[in-house]
């Protein structure tokens, strides 16, 4: 960052700031993520860069669920979704529509994660993004699991794994057996679990 700073390569500091806030937000510090973030979405507020905003809102997301704040987190998601829905990115705007769908969950909004979830899940059908697309279902699976419908968790959570195997996504192929394993067990299904 130091490097870019004393360059004045605007461009270099973005990546520097966004790295940092992503790397910090990795290692646990969620108080350190958003005041990068902050710093991000200053920069990109006064240079008009929306892309840089969108990222530095799903940082700031992403910070204010982890410091308990989810109620904070969806006002930066929902100001996320509508750059990238302003922007055409498609990508970015599915897997923040998904983060949303957590932070009402954060809220025990349980109706409005659902819909967040399969409006994520049929925007990433449509758009053919298999990866938003296993994430929506790992979602579902998981909502499913805590709502008590365990045999549809168990459904969309074979949906789920079928695709992030495919993908070879190690993370997401055991977080979602996990929700699998719980709701086997809820099922008394032990040799599944």
């Amino acid at each position: 960052l130091d490097i870019f700073t004393n360059l004045g390569d605007d461009r270099g500091i973005y990546s520097s700031l966004t790295n940092i806030a992503c790397s910090v937000g990795q290692l646990g510090n969620h108080e350190l993520q958003g005041r990068y973030a902050e710093r991000i979405i200053e920069a990109a507020t006064k240079y008009d860069l929306p892309r840089l905003k969108a990222a530095g809102l799903n940082h700031l997301a992403i910070a204010y669920r982890h410091s308990d704040n989810p109620k904070a987190a969806q006002d930066s998601l929902e100001e996320c979704i509508a750059i990238c829905q302003k922007l055409g990115c498609v990508e970015t705007e599915v897997l923040n529509i998904a983060n949303l769908g957590n932070a009402f969950r954060d809220q025990g909004l349980t109706d409005q994660a659902e819909r967040a979830y399969l409006e994520s899940l049929n925007k990433a059908r449509d758009n053919q993004l298999h990866k938003e697309e296993a994430f929506a279902l790992e979602l579902l699976s998981r909502l499913n699991l805590e709502k008590g419908f365990y045999d549809e968790a168990v459904r969309l959570g074979l949906q789920a794994l079928v695709i992030h195997r495919k993908l070879g996504d190690n993370l997401r192929i055991a977080s979602t057996q996990d929700y699998l394993a719980r709701s086997y067990v809820k099922l008394n299904n032990y040799k599944s679990a």
